[in-house]
């Protein structure tokens, strides 16, 4: 699963998207796997290194701590005018309300007045389907199959591609912007 998602950071780069890549790392609040937000990665290389720390030990039994970290998740100093993404990936079903006392309706009000889109790579559950159509994303169902997660992934991928302006597109219309043009 790692390698996908590091495969998935090194598709955004190749394909020249204009994206800031973070990480809330969460298990189970409830007995005692703090929630561990890492922010916006200065480098996506980062990104990539952290998520290689990531192991899939703890959490306990169900449910986890998803709320939390979604919330967390919510405070990150996102870009001024950037499009706002969050991709929960989880196995589990959520505690509600979660440590900090959000439902998941908290979660899902939060991320609307911050307009963010929220992405679930889940288990089939009606709260994560609600926050994906909520916020204007998509809940892919998880499988055990890695061949299946490569394939979310990259639909995921499309999707983003697909939203996120392209750091040429971005300097072009700068460069617009300033009166520039380029001479072939």
């Amino acid at each position: 699963l790692k390698e996908t998602v590091i495969g998935f950071s090194r598709d955004l780069e190749s394909d020249n998207i204009d994206a800031r890549l973070g990480l809330v790392e969460y298990r189970d609040e409830r007995i005692d796997e703090p929630t561990i937000g890492h922010g916006f990665a200065p480098e996506v290389v980062t990104f990539r290194k952290w998520i290689s720390g990531l192991s899939a030990a703890g959490g306990g039994d169900e449910p986890e701590s998803a709320i939390d970290a979604l919330s967390q998740a919510a405070l990150m100093p996102f870009r001024s005018g950037s499009t706002r993404m969050v991709t929960l990936i989880t196995d589990a079903s959520y505690h509600e309300p979660g440590e900090n006392g959000f439902m998941m309706e908290d979660v899902i009000r939060e991320f609307q007045s911050k307009k963010i889109v929220g992405y679930v790579i889940g288990p089939s559950l009606a709260g994560y389907t609600k926050l994906a159509d909520a916020m204007g994303g998509l809940h892919f169902d998880i499988s055990s199959d890695p061949a299946e997660f490569r394939r979310i992934i990259r639909s995921l991928g499309k999707s983003i591609s697909e939203t996120v302006p392209r750091i040429s597109d971005i300097r072009s219309a700068r460069d617009a912007a300033l009166g520039r043009t380029k001479i072939w």
